[in-house]
C-alpha cells in the first residue's frame, strides 16, 4: 500500500521515542542485553510500544484495556519469552495473550527497531504462530516457519522453516 510523505511521518511521530542503547553491533552481547532491558520494560508498562494494529503507541496494559472493551471480553496476558526469532542475534519478546476464558488465543511479537529506537509490536493468532521453539521456528497453518524482519517496512515476513517438532520448547515466564 502506498501512502503519502505526510501519512508516512504522522505515523512515525506517534511513536514514542524510548532510551537508545549504546552504539553496538548487533551481536555485541552488551547491546543485546541491553535490548531485553528495553522489551522488559515495556513487558512491565514502563514504557511504550507502538501498535500496528491502534496505529499509535501505547503500554501494554492500555493495549489489553482496548482490545477488551472491542472484543467485549477480558484480554490479558498470560505469559512471555525472550526468543531470537529472526536470528539477527538480538532476542524479541513475545507475549502470550488469553481471550475471556479461551487459553493461549493470540501472541504478540515486540521487535526493537534500533533504526528508529522504538519497539513495535505485531499480533499473530494461534493459527499463524504456537509451539515456539528456542531457535525461534514455530508451526503455523502452513507448516514450520520463521519469520523474517523487513526493516523497510517495518513488518514481520513469514518464510518456511525445517521440521521444528523435536526442537526445544521455548521457556516461557508466567506474567504477573
Amino acid at each position: 500500500t502506498e501512502i503519502t510523505e505526510a501519512e508516512y511521518h504522522a505515523v512515525r511521530e506517534k511513536y514514542m521515542r524510548i532510551s537508545v542503547p549504546q552504539t553496538f553491533s548487533p551481536i555485541d552481547e552488551a547491546y543485546a542485553q541491553e535490548v531485553d532491558e528495553i522489551l522488559l520494560k515495556v513487558i512491565q508498562n514502563q514504557e511504550f510500544f507502538f501498535s500496528w494494529s491502534y496505529g499509535n503507541s501505547l503500554t501494554l496494559s492500555e493495549y489489553c484495556q482496548q482490545e477488551s472493551e472491542r472484543m467485549g471480553f477480558p484480554v490479558e496476558i498470560t505469559r512471555y519469552a525472550f526468543v531470537d526469532m529472526d536470528s539477527d542475534g538480538v532476542r524479541e519478546a513475545v507475549v502470550d495473550f488469553r481471550f475471556g476464558e479461551n487459553s493461549q488465543v493470540m501472541c504478540m511479537v515486540l521487535k526493537f527497531e534500533s533504526h528508529n529506537a522504538a519497539v513495535s509490536g505485531t499480533e499473530f493468532y494461534i493459527r499463524q504462530m504456537n509451539d515456539i521453539k528456542e531457535d525461534g521456528s514455530f508451526y503455523s497453518s502452513n507448516g514450520w516457519s520463521r519469520l523474517l524482519f523487513n526493516q523497510t517496512n517495518s513488518q514481520w515476513e513469514t518464510v518456511p522453516a525445517e521440521d521444528g517438532s523435536s526442537k526445544v520448547d521455548v521457556q516461557w515466564t508466567p506474567y504477573s
